[in-house]
């Protein structure tokens, strides 16, 4: 009878333990993000606003619901524009265009004001 309740109590601490575990990596996850090759990260902060350095690659850590990162692809991408116009001996040409730009990192703070989801278009358009 002894060694029943020996057992129990031994799977009772190792399913504490392994609860405190699992709970201990879900809180790190939480904390922990990646920025990738050809990528920043801009961190908004619930008390500060969105912060203006930033974030190159590598791991990094953050307070989790106080802090969200915004990661941003900096590679540089040609963008293709093409337009078709008439000539006086009434033939179509279709000219195309390929900008290719390199992004400046100091330009993702303020993007991230505006709306993070197309700032790529939107900047390219104010341009042209």
């Amino acid at each position: 009878m002894g060694s029943n309740q020996a057992d129990i109590s031994f799977l009772s601490n190792i399913a504490r333990a392994a609860v405190g575990l699992g709970a201990a990596a879900t809180a790190l996850s939480s904390t922990l993000y990646t920025v990738d090759g050809g990528q920043r990260a801009v961190l908004f902060d619930r008390f500060r606003g969105i912060l203006d350095s930033t974030v190159g690659e590598g791991t990094h850590f953050l307070i989790p619901w106080v802090q969200k990162q915004y990661i941003f692809d900096i590679r540089t991408r040609p963008h293709t524009f093409s337009s078709i116009s008439g000539t006086k001996d009434l033939q179509m040409v279709t000219s195309v265009f390929v900008v290719g730009e390199v992004e400046q990192t100091k330009v993702l703070c303020r993007a991230c004001d505006v709306d993070a989801r197309d700032w790529r278009e939107d900047k390219l358009k104010k341009k042209l």
